[in-house]
């Protein structure tokens, strides 16, 4: 039901609203059936007491505290005082051989786990800011592990190539101005268990540019990744 009260409008448990329990609207004229099904907008707070269900999707530019000092959580994630606590990064197996990603998939970190080879080929469309992570959980012992840019991409940046033999030696090799793939073969061009790879969209006018960096672990003489 509906109830004015000096000038704000207060909803009470209703069954047809799921039981939305003190929604307080500021001097907002609200009709039950059009909030129901998503028919209005709202102008100033509306502050929630209790659990309300949305079935479809809830625009809002802001979103603040009600209790002061205690953060939002959101499916589980709490945002307190400009920190994350509970976040955790995605982190996903290798779906194939051959995989191709999306604009969506940033963020996450790909794992490189068939010891035949894994290869990711980065979004079609480059997306200023994406990120993609990888990181080889199995040695390729045939094939390859490779991650390949799109058709419009180049690669920039550096690889820190790291030697597991005896020697333990370090270096660090960069892409050519035409390189937009890294190909690792399980020996002198890396690819070994621990090698870790981030590339980050950092220009989307033709040639996208992806900046690389990471670690690449390598055995016998080292060899460029790039092509």
């Amino acid at each position: 039901m509906l109830a004015k009260k000096k000038g704000r409008t207060e909803i009470t448990p209703n069954g047809r609203l799921g039981g939305i329990i003190d929604a307080i609207l500021d001097d907002e004229a609200v009709n039950l059936r059009q909030l129901r099904y998503g028919a209005h907008t709202f102008t100033n707070t509306i502050t929630f007491s209790n659990t309300v269900t949305f079935s479809n999707s809830l625009l809002v530019d802001v979103i603040s505290e009600k209790t002061a000092g205690s953060g939002i959580t959101v499916d589980g994630l709490l945002i307190k005082d400009n920190a994350l606590t509970g976040w955790r990064e995605a982190i996903t197996p290798s779906p194939a051989a051959t995989n191709q990603l999306v604009s969506a998939d940033s963020g996450k970190t790909f794992l490189m786990d068939r010891a035949s080879g894994a290869s990711y080929t980065l979004p079609v469309e480059a997306v200023l800011g994406t990120k993609f992570r990888f990181v080889v959980s199995v040695s390729v012992t045939s094939n390859n592990h490779v991650i390949e840019g799109g058709p419009s991409d180049l690669f920039i940046g550096s690889l820190i190539m790291n030697d597991t033999d005896s020697s333990g030696a370090v270096v660090a090799l960069s892409p050519d101005n035409n390189d937009k793939t890294i190909t690792m073969n399980g020996s002198t061009k890396g690819g070994l268990i621990g090698t870790e790879i981030e590339l980050t969209c950092v220009r989307t006018a033709p040639p996208a540019l992806y900046q690389v960096k990471g670690v690449n672990r390598y055995s016998g003489d080292v060899v460029t990744p790039f092509s």
